[in-house]
């Protein structure tokens, strides 16, 4: 077949309309009228329909390669700023919250050793003991907004940092399963460390489940987070607000171009397995 003919510029505005509507820019009026415009530009230049269908082709898959990569670049960005504002907001838990509560403490502690009611000193260290919950919660906090591991280690060493903590808190078992060869790229280690984080979470708070399996897996088209607890299940349709927090895991993998499948029965656990495309 040969080459097409047709008005290099009219091709240029198809595949512009294409990418626009692709990428939720412009209605499909915009890819009509170039369309129309293409028919005019064949009709006068005496191309056949072939080269048009050709054309009108090459165009639709430019637009929805420079679609697909213009949303993992946002997608990028978003993540990357969601990180950011996590970061400087763990930093300033730290640096002063938690540095005024330790403080208020360490006073009380002193004013303590100056108190001789047993009345008085039983409230003071009643006040301690709350005080000294308080920072040890902002302390979780700031490790659940940013934790450090992310940032200097694997995907699979910054899980089993995570898991140790939820392990001491939830009294759970937990197993970490590295299947991994290869490391993700940012977008996939945040959005597969969130989804772990969300799914952790609802496992200690919901789930009264003894043991847990978390298994890191890839194959050639992308990265595997597979979990798995022993624990009462749910509904998956009247789920309250555990739902919400899968909401937004399977947002969170879909706005990358992965998925998130959650399976679970009463009396017979849940599997949560999102997955993500190598990139």
């Amino acid at each position: 077949m040969n080459a097409p003919r047709l008005d290099t510029q009219v091709a240029a505005r198809l595949e512009a309309a294409f990418t626009d509507l692709a990428s939720g820019h412009a209605d499909r009026s915009s890819v009509e009228k170039a369309l129309r415009a293409i028919g005019r530009d064949a009709q006068a230049s005496g191309s056949g329909m072939a080269d048009v269908v050709a054309v009108v082709c090459e165009a639709a898959t430019s637009a929805i390669e420079t679609a697909r990569d213009s949303r993992w670049e946002v997608v990028g960005r978003l993540l990357h700023l969601q990180e950011e504002e996590r970061r400087r907001l763990a930093a300033e838990i730290h640096d002063d919250a938690i540095q005024a509560m330790a403080a208020a403490y360490l006073r009380m502690q002193l004013l303590a050793r100056t108190l001789t009611s047993p009345t008085d000193l039983g409230s003071c260290e009643a006040l301690e003991r709350v005080v000294k919950l308080s920072v040890q919660r902002l302390q979780r906090l700031t490790f659940e907004l940013r934790p450090p591991a992310l940032d200097d280690t694997t995907l699979a060493s910054a899980l089993d940092d995570y898991l140790g903590q939820v392990e001491f808190e939830a009294h759970v078992r937990l197993h970490l399963v590295d299947g991994l060869a290869t490391e993700p790229c940012e977008q996939s280690r945040l959005v597969l460390y969130r989804a772990a984080q969300e799914a952790l979470t609802n496992v200690a708070r919901h789930a009264a489940a003894s043991t847990v399996i978390v298994a890191l897996s890839e194959d050639a088209g992308g990265y595997t987070l597979r979990i798995e607890d022993d624990a009462r299940g749910f509904r998956t349709a009247a789920c309250g607000q555990r739902g919400l927090g899968l909401r937004l895991l399977r947002e969170r993998a879909q706005a990358v171009g992965g998925s998130c499948q959650v399976e679970s029965n009463p009396g017979r656990g849940t599997i949560v397995q999102v997955r993500v495309p190598r990139r």
